[in-house]
């Protein structure tokens, strides 16, 4: 679900603050901050800037999805991750999201279905205060992974968004960095955008050097409306391998 809630008019000396406080200066506004990081790219192909690394596979159909942990201390009275909460998009599009409880290596799924995981949180943990594997969400029908935790950072890194059914959104920018374990080389991200019933097309591209431009934010001057539905990702190549990239991007929905 949005990052802040919906809003009614106020008189706020910024906009984009008050979306976020809840008291937006026009009905019905709410926003998503979307932040991912692949920290092994290597010169074979491009890929997407999440967690698990490699290409991220857009859903079909609306599915039941399986927790687990590559640890045996992600469980209920474990010392690592306990609860996961879990936000996505069911069937018709619309915001959900569920609390699951982990069962260390063994899987455990979801109660709803979703077309779209876009968030996962550890809300609880044991001693160690952080999930001690990699927890993954797959899709039961077809076994593609759909979000991912890497080890003790407690939420999901995805520069992957589906807009919602029910929203307009409009996207304000998107941002990339190559960090400082990356090697001597070079990085391009790809801004790309899929519309519902279409394939993912290139809106913006930037390039980054690790020895000067490693960072870079780029504002759309007017925003850059998206239509419902439509997936949002970035994605990066290199010209050295182990290159570790991270990127996001910021939007704000109107229902």
């Amino acid at each position: 679900m949005p990052d802040s809630p919906k809003g009614k008019y106020t008189t706020t000396a910024d906009f984009y603050l008050s979306i976020a406080m809840g008291l937006a200066v026009v009905d019905n506004f709410s926003q998503i901050n979307k932040f991912g990081r692949n920290t092994d790219i290597d010169t074979a192909a491009a890929e997407d800037i999440w967690s698990q690394g490699g290409t991220w596979a857009a859903p079909t159909t609306a599915r039941t999805h399986n927790l687990v942990s590559s640890s045996l201390n992600d469980a209920a009275a474990g010392s690592g991750a306990r609860t996961v909460e879990v936000y996505g998009l069911d069937a018709n599009g619309v915001f959900q999201n569920e609390t699951v409880t982990l069962n260390g290596t063994t899987d455990v799924a979801t109660a709803d279905t979703y077309t779209m995981i876009h968030r996962m949180i550890v809300r609880t943990a044991g001693a160690t205060g952080s999930n001690e594997g990699t927890v993954t969400a797959t899709a039961a029908t077809d076994a593609t992974v759909t979000a991912a935790i890497a080890i003790g950072v407690n939420q999901s890194q995805m520069a992957i968004f589906q807009i919602p059914a029910n929203y307009n959104a409009y996207l304000m920018q998107y941002y990339g960095a190559m960090n400082r374990s990356s090697p001597t080389g070079a990085s391009d991200m790809d801004l790309i955008i899929k519309p519902p019933g279409e394939v993912f097309q290139q809106k913006h591209h930037i390039g980054m050097l690790s020895a000067g431009t490693s960072h870079f934010s780029h504002y759309f001057v007017p925003p850059l409306s998206v239509d419902a539905l439509s997936i949002i990702k970035l994605r990066a190549d290199a010209s050295a391998n182990n290159i570790d990239v991270s990127g996001g991007f910021d939007v704000v929905l109107r229902a």
